[in-house]
């Protein structure tokens, strides 16, 4: 069936890991739909390389100190979550890296002692400060995934190994802008949009690879939409989990149970209601003036929560 739709070229604008993505013209409204449909996408569903679980030994909670350094294990994960890595051959394993450290100094990302089918990607990320007083010897598991998994759902490990799970942040797309809708014209005609939005990467996968890996996704859920012969039924009950999300954004921070201090801190910072909690990255929360580990574990807590229930990874 012919529909009278103008076909739309795309085209890219950029070099490197970082793009500017086109599309062009578009009917109107279209533009913010696609634009959006894209983001989300590349935002949340693409495959790639993360560290999934840490093992010390004689370190078993996340407030402890690890001997020989200066820093406790939160610290040191967080800093792990910081760093990009890529496994560079087909291996669906997790594969296991040993970092060694003896002298007093502080150790980077590009410390780590990586075999061949691994690359660093952000080398200059901190990783942790040895005292010099004895060897430290960390054991570090990385894996291949997709999107943001937490590591309450991670079940690679025995839970008698000494093995910390960790939240795996696999999604190689750093940053996709806000899409740019602007009018345009074909002749005389104004009634049509354009789009434009950019992409970053952490080099794994390159922005455009990224997106056209995102085409394929889109196509494969509209496919299903077509295909399936419960397609209403289930239109009305993903409208209602949207009405049920829509109600838990709007909920202010105080009906979520978390300590005064805690509700204080986000209040100080803006942070009134969930739909601003969410948005919320483990960076953001570090950087807020005289907040303390508890209300920060208990803050990130709320939030990985929240994202379940949302369904936001």
């Amino acid at each position: 069936m012919n529909l009278g739709f103008e076909r739309p070229e795309a085209y890219y604008d950029g070099e490197g890991n970082k793009f500017s993505f086109h599309i062009k013209p578009l009917e109107r409204g279209f533009g913010e739909t696609i634009g959006l449909m894209f983001r989300r996408t590349l935002l949340t569903s693409m495959p790639g390389t993360a560290i999934v679980g840490i093992k010390i030994d004689g370190v078993v909670q996340e407030m402890q100190m690890v001997d020989g350094t200066i820093d406790d294990l939160i610290d040191i994960v967080l800093n792990l979550k910081q760093m990009r890595f890529a496994i560079t051959n087909d291996t669906e394993e997790v594969v296991k890296i040993v970092f060694k450290g003896n002298e007093g100094k502080q150790y980077f990302a590009k410390d780590i002692s990586l075999p061949s089918n691994i690359e660093v990607l952000t080398p200059d990320v901190p990783f942790l400060t040895c005292t010099g007083e004895k060897e430290v010897e960390v054991e570090l598991f990385l894996k291949k995934g997709r999107g943001f998994v937490l590591a309450s759902k991670c079940n690679d490990f025995d839970s008698g190994s000494g093995i910390l799970a960790i939240d795996g942040k696999f999604n190689p797309v750093i940053r996709v802008s806000h899409p740019v809708v602007k009018d345009y014209r074909i002749g005389e005609d104004t009634d049509y949009d354009s789009v434009s939005f950019d992409v970053e990467t952490d080099g794994s996968i390159s922005p455009k690879e990224a997106i056209s890996l995102s085409v394929n996704i889109v196509k494969s859920y509209l496919d299903f939409v077509d295909n399936s012969e419960h397609a209403n039924k289930k239109l009305e009950i993903y409208k209602k989990q949207i009405e049920e999300q829509n109600q838990l954004l709007e909920k202010e921070i105080e009906q979520l149970g978390m300590s005064i201090r805690s509700q204080k801190r986000l209040k100080l910072n803006n942070v009134n209601k969930v739909k601003d909690l969410v948005e919320l990255t483990e960076t953001d929360i570090s950087s807020y003036p005289q907040i303390g580990k508890v209300s920060r574990k208990e803050i990130l807590d709320t939030i990985k929560e929240l994202r379940m229930q949302l369904n936001i990874d």
